[in-house]
């Protein structure tokens, strides 16, 4: 594997919470499977964290901000260094979770809180998003189509991705790879990538940009702001 499709090493966060992390530059990407019953207990770290729920449903709480129920692809969190959080699953199902973990370094969040997603439309060539943004990520649900395709471009911002269903081939640099159900890939800054879905189902993904790259920062726990662009 390389720095663009890194490989996952398993971490124990608390009974019943199977977890892989991912080490993105200076980020940490984290995937949990979250069985019926599990509980991560109260916690805080140095590190700011945002995320959401991939697929099922969690209860998520926040120091000072209460809990609310995650559903699948539709609402995010963001957490201050330093606030207390927690996380059970009180239902029948496994849940699948998303938590990026970043260093504070001064630009850092403002603010601790829970964002909704903002509905999107179809794109170009296939491609159809979503977004939950907060003041230093931004979440875009992503779904590309059969025969989709995303031109090959390039940005300032860093980029990651976590197939959610279905698979489409994925160019980063000189590489590509097959992105398929549960994979993870990282983008740099300054790197070009692509993406084509040559097959006969559509491709759907939960991809990330820090810092945001579409939305004016939002103050969690308040309406993000609508799209600027594409």
């Amino acid at each position: 594997m390389s720095e663009y499709f890194p490989a996952g090493r398993t971490v124990d966060l608390a009974p019943r919470v199977n977890s892989t992390s991912y080490r993105l530059g200076d980020m940490e990407l984290i995937v949990s499977e979250i069985l019926p019953g599990a509980a991560i207990p109260p916690h805080s770290h140095p590190e700011s964290q945002a995320g959401m729920c991939l697929r099922g449903s969690f209860t998520f709480g926040i120091e000072g901000q209460g809990e609310h129920l995650l559903t699948e692809l539709r609402t995010g969190y963001g957490v201050t260094s330093g606030v207390g959080h927690w996380a059970r699953n009180e239902g029948t199902e496994v849940a699948i979770g998303l938590d990026l973990k970043r260093a504070g370094d001064g630009r850092g969040p403002t603010g601790s809180g829970f964002l909704d997603l903002v509905p999107g439309r179809p794109g170009k060539q296939g491609l159809t998003v979503s977004f939950i943004v907060g003041d230093w990520f931004e979440f875009m649900v992503a779904d590309l189509s059969a025969d989709g395709s995303m031109v090959r471009h390039k940005h300032r911002h860093e980029q990651f991705g976590v197939s959610v269903s279905g698979k489409y081939s994925m160019q980063i640099g000189a590489e590509e790879s097959l992105f398929a159900d549960g994979d993870v890939y990282y983008v740099p800054p300054a790197i070009e990538h692509s993406a084509h879905n040559g097959g006969p189902e559509s491709g759907l993904a939960v991809v990330g940009f820090v810092p945001p790259r579409y939305h004016r920062p939002a103050v969690p726990g308040s309406r993000p702001a609508e799209r600027e662009g594409s």
